[in-house]
């Protein structure tokens, strides 16, 4: 890694280097590079050729002196991971002892390397410039697949950013090196509690994700999508269109951001179940009252799970999942089915009774041993066993319907944790979301148990939150705690995903640069993963280039000066600071 005298002299020059995430390995080298109009154009167009998929040929024409930009799509060194990058940055007139980049051959045509691919063959690897430039000028390569490149831009962009916030037209010479530390890193934004994003603001959001680096996003859905033939619901409500969606899709598609399908299709559907036409489909009938963990709730709620009207409720669930889904091209559903504590007390509370009468009488009315979570009553067993078994046939059926319009489910583990004893009848083709928004929640024994307890089922995401729903200014110091053990443990366990949620719950009060703080930080968390505790623990000198900065209880998350100045468009680079306090 850099030493603390070359470090001192980069941040000497453009003030410390701001950027979320952090990258992993940055390494300083010796001189500036300076930067004008051209640079800055040959920038736009990388962006057009990434994002846009401009061709290439209108690149080529800019003067050779006046760009300086290369991007060479082939994975860096030792890597075989698509959204992997170097960028390096190098000095005019051979400042750091190399000559600058050379990027062109002896025939003044592309100079093409090869690389290891991941199978261990040999392939060429085209340079694609924006524009070639003389060797001693100095210039910027990217060396990146796709994907790596858009990273790899956001990075160079952010540098650059950092020189204007300064005052300064010169970038310091370095090279980065760096890939995400989780393969999906993602947010989830309530849009059926109060706020429905118009489609500008939509596209603003991708643009900062993309910019954060985070590839997947999805769209809490209970009653905000317009669905044919069920408008009684959504109308009035903001809802977005089928149209709507597959135009967002399309834009984040660009950026290198899945966007994910999710509509809840067994809790949270008060906004339905409370109209006429479909009450008959409710668990709870009229204005009956139940609990909602420790708290008094009335009215509908969850899907009824049971006969008489299970399939009439399975139907509308397939009515509405057939509509949605053809809208995006991502693979991924997320069908929630969360926090359905009303099922078993209403509609199919007979069920659950017959079912765990019949669990009393196959065990001749054995106190449930080891294996029942719910206590020594032999009753209070049967009756949660049997409430987990109407739960996860249900869920199973719901999946099911998912896979059959192309899709892999996505649910939310609170239900199966409730009912670990019963793994068994998870759905292996769904894939966990293992959520919990407080400091002390355990992501570690949830990926612990479906790694155990459902051989075969698809590798779970761990789910921080915001911390801003339910809040003015949100909750600072329990949000990054919550980010920071989500991610370590995720590395820990191998989780597939990191996704941050951001509720809506009471009325959506939160405002934006709020909750924007802390997305960064879970960006800085699925980017560098297990590497931030690695940074804390050993004071790598890369962090003072970036300028990360620490906290006492969650240790190094987003640099609030960096999002100050990328994120918020404060160049003082204090709002961050202000609105964490």
């Amino acid at each position: 890694m850099s030493n603390r005298g070359e470090t001192a002299s980069v941040i000497g020059r453009v003030g410390a280097l701001a950027l979320v995430p952090s990258p992993r390995d940055v390494r300083p080298l010796q001189g500036v590079f300076a930067i004008d109009a051209g640079f800055i154009d040959a920038v736009a167009r990388l962006r057009a050729e990434l994002v846009e998929g401009a061709g290439t040929q209108g690149h080529q024409s800019l003067d050779a002196r006046a760009a300086r930009l290369c991007w060479r799509e082939t994975c860096p060194d030792h890597s075989v991971d698509a959204e992997a990058y170097e960028l390096r940055i190098d000095a005019a007139d051979g400042g750091n002892g190399q000559g600058g980049l050379g990027l062109l051959d002896g025939q003044g045509g592309d100079r093409v390397g090869t690389h290891t691919g991941e199978r261990g063959t040999s392939e060429r690897a085209s340079s694609k410039h924006v524009s070639s430039h003389a060797s001693n000028s100095g210039g910027v390569m990217i060396r990146a697949k796709r994907p790596g490149a858009r990273h790899a831009l956001a990075t160079l962009e952010q540098i650059v950013r950092c020189a204007e916030a300064t005052g300064t037209a010169e970038l310091p010479a370095l090279r980065i090196q760096d890939q995400p530390a989780f393969a999906k890193r993602g947010l989830l934004l309530d849009i059926s509690r109060n706020k429905v994003p118009t489609m500008a603001s939509l596209c603003a959001i991708v643009d900062t994700l993309a910019a954060l680096k985070l590839n997947h996003l999805q769209l809490y859905t209970e009653h905000t999508f317009a669905y044919a033939g069920h408008e009684a619901v959504w109308q009035g409500s903001g809802a977005l269109s089928p149209d709507e969606l597959r135009e967002l899709d399309a834009y984040a598609a660009a950026r290198g951001v899945e966007l994910a399908a999710n509509q809840n299709c067994f809790g949270h559907l008060s906004a339905w179940l409370r109209r006429p036409e479909y009450a008959h489909l409710a668990e709870i009938e009229g204005d009956a009252e139940w609990k909602f963990m420790h708290w008094a709730r009335r009215g509908p709620f969850s899907l009824c799970p049971s006969e008489p009207v299970r399939e009439q409720a399975l139907a509308l669930v397939r009515d509405l999942l057939s509509q949605l889904a053809p809208c995006v091209a991502s693979t991924l559903l997320n069908i929630n089915c969360d926090e359905t504590f009303d099922v078993g007390h209403g509609r199919s509370g007979a069920w659950v009774e017959a079912r765990a009468a019949e669990l009393m009488c196959d065990r001749h009315g054995a106190v449930g041993d080891k294996e029942g979570d719910a206590g020594s009553d032999a009753h209070a067993w049967a009756m949660h066993r049997a409430r987990g078994e109407i739960y996860f046939q249900f869920v199973t059926s719901i999946a099911r319907i998912a896979q059959s319009l192309g899709k892999r489910p996505m649910v939310w583990a609170d239900g199966a944790l409730a009912h670990r004893e019963m793994f068994e009848h998870w759905p292996r083709e769904a894939v966990p979301l293992i959520w919990g928004y407080e400091p002390d929640t355990d992501f570690a024994a949830g990926l612990q148990c479906f790694a155990q307890g459902a051989s075969g089922t698809q590798r779970a995401w761990v789910c921080p939150g915001t911390g801003s729903w339910r809040s003015i200014c949100g909750r600072t110091s329990e949000s990054r705690a919550n980010i920071w053990r989500a991610a370590q443990e995720g590395v820990e366990h191998r989780a597939a995903g990191l996704m941050v949620c951001e509720w809506g719950d009471v009325g959506h009060t939160q405002q934006w640069p709020v909750s924007l703080v802390r997305i960064a930080d879970a960006a800085e968390a699925g980017w560098c993963g297990a590497g931030l505790a690695k940074v804390e623990r050993e004071g790598a000198t890369s962090q003072n280039l970036v300028g990360r900065s620490k906290h006492a209880r969650s240790g190094p998350l987003a640099n609030e000066r960096a999002v100050s100045i990328h994120l918020l468009d404060d160049a003082a680079g204090e709002l961050a600071g202000w609105l964490n306090a």
